[in-house]
């Protein structure tokens, strides 16, 4: 297929933000208009909403239905896999609304509101998860600040490298909440998450944790666990060259992966709502033939898991110096 329609996804500041939402990278109206253009998508209709409306009630109900037998079941500490599996699944739900991809801009306060109740009251700040998953990981992927990879080179250090992406947010929140910008909603959502994971007693918060790592690795960062090794030109490449895709347009693998599946169109056009990705994939299949990298069967997905590597640390690129130079870099320029 040839290279065709535009720029790689992403402009300058704009205001794709909720109230008192900073403007941010990756979020503003123009950057998506500019993506439909280049999709060929002129509307968004129910069908595409609802698309991915049904995908956030499964993640609710698996987290809802865990958390309440996971402490009086007979199943007991069985009950930790659904639960790790909602949670993984309401965190990324707010990572959809942090990105301000549910409502589009067209509902910028549903979107802040959805981001407060499925990233504060259940994971972490949604303020630290925005200021350290789109400066860090959507800026500079795979550099030396970009900590939310598969790392660690068989299933223990992985496991425990994702754990430990969990706990530096919550190091972020403690040390918010000892200093001078902390506001009240902060520490009232802080005593909300924490009482709802201590709640559950120290041997079910275990497993929850350990299940919730192992799910988030092998379903949420497996599409970033292999870097492509060919040269990469322009905002679209470098994104592309950092992640794949993995079945997509299919339903059930949208849901099984919280949508994390199509992770290399929502790199390149991340504020795209979930029913677009199938559609985005087809089309950055056809406009980056030799860096867009999609498995399209689960058998591909098992051999892809097997054989992958993962550059050590030591061979990431060092982040830009405009990283440093700024606490809230502009986006990379977009380019085909």
């Amino acid at each position: 297929g040839g290279g065709g329609g535009g720029g790689g996804g992403v402009g300058g500041g704009g205001g794709g933000g909720g109230a008192k939402r900073a403007p941010l990278p990756f979020t503003d109206k123009p950057a998506l208009e500019r993506a439909c253009r280049e999709l060929g998508v002129h509307e968004v209709g129910w069908g595409v909403r609802a698309w991915g409306y049904s995908q956030y009630v499964w993640g609710a109900v698996s987290f809802l239905v865990g958390y309440l037998n996971i402490s009086s079941s007979p199943l007991g500490l069985l009950w930790s896999i659904p639960l790790g599996w909602g949670f993984f699944a309401l965190w990324m739900t707010g990572h959809d609304a942090h990105h301000d991809a549910i409502f589009w801009h067209a509902r910028p306060r549903l979107n802040a509101v959805v981001a407060f109740v499925c990233t504060d009251l259940v994971a972490m700040s949604g303020s630290n998860w925005e200021r350290v998953h789109h400066k860090e990981h959507h800026s500079y992927p795979n550099s030396s600040v970009d900590s939310q990879r598969l790392l660690g080179g068989w299933f223990l250090p992985e496991v425990l490298h994702t754990l430990s992406i969990f706990a530096k947010y919550w190091r972020l929140d403690a040390a918010d909440l000892l200093s001078a910008r902390a506001r009240p909603l902060d520490y009232l959502s802080f005593a909300w998450r924490s009482y709802m994971l201590l709640s559950l007693g120290p041997l079910p918060l275990l497993c929850t944790l350990f299940s919730t790592s192992v799910i988030m690795s092998y379903l949420g960062l497996l599409t970033h666990s292999s870097i492509l090794s060919i040269p990469s030109k322009g905002y679209r490449q470098r994104q592309l060259q950092n992640t794949c895709d993995f079945l997509p347009g299919s339903y059930f693998a949208e849901v099984l992966f919280a949508c994390l599946n199509t992770h290399a169109v929502h790199h390149v056009w991340p504020h795209l709502p979930r029913g677009l990705h199938g559609h985005a994939a087809r089309e950055l299949r056809l406009l980056e033939p030799t860096h867009y990298r999609s498995f399209d069967t689960w058998l591909d997905v098992w051999r892809f898991t097997r054989t992958r590597v993962n550059p050590p640390p030591h061979h990431r690129c060092p982040a830009p110096h405009e990283y440093y130079a700024s606490a809230s870099p502009s986006p990379p320029a977009a380019s085909a």
